[in-house]
């Protein structure tokens, strides 16, 4: 089944990428006894607040294009961060929190620190954050 994952990563990102992707996806699969066979990877250049984000009903993860040019470390631990997501929905769905100790606990079990945030990667510049958005 964790072959499977393969299929599910988007033609828009390369090959390299893809294959790293997968990899990793792979890992954490046998690593967590998850099964990820039906999530899908895709590539959002509309991510701008954000290097990506997991959507359970039937998004997969999206990633921004910067992900794809982040140093592997910080291409695992975004990977990382969103499949825990869709692991914590398939086995909990809305009964525990999106960045709770379920989703913690596999994301330290791979060796990642659990931070709702991975603005410290710089793949978003702070400076396209708005400060004026509820502004009136």
């Amino acid at each position: 089944a964790v072959d499977r994952v393969t299929m599910n990563i988007h033609s828009s990102i390369p090959a390299d990428a893809a294959k790293r992707i997968t990899t990793y996806l792979q890992t954490l699969s046998q690593h967590w006894g998850a099964d990820l066979a039906g999530l899908t990877v895709s590539v959002n250049p509309r991510l701008t607040r954000t290097v990506a984000r997991f959507r359970p009903l039937g998004g997969g993860i999206e990633i921004s294009p910067s992900v794809l040019v982040m140093p592997r470390a910080g291409l695992r631990a975004v990977l990382c961060h969103e499949a825990a997501h869709a692991v914590v929905w398939t086995r909990h769905g809305r009964s525990v929190k999106p960045h709770g100790l379920e989703w913690a606990a596999l994301v330290r079990s791979a060796g990642h620190e659990p931070m709702a945030s991975l603005i410290h990667w710089g793949a978003i510049s702070m400076a396209k954050r708005s400060t004026s958005r509820f502004r009136h």
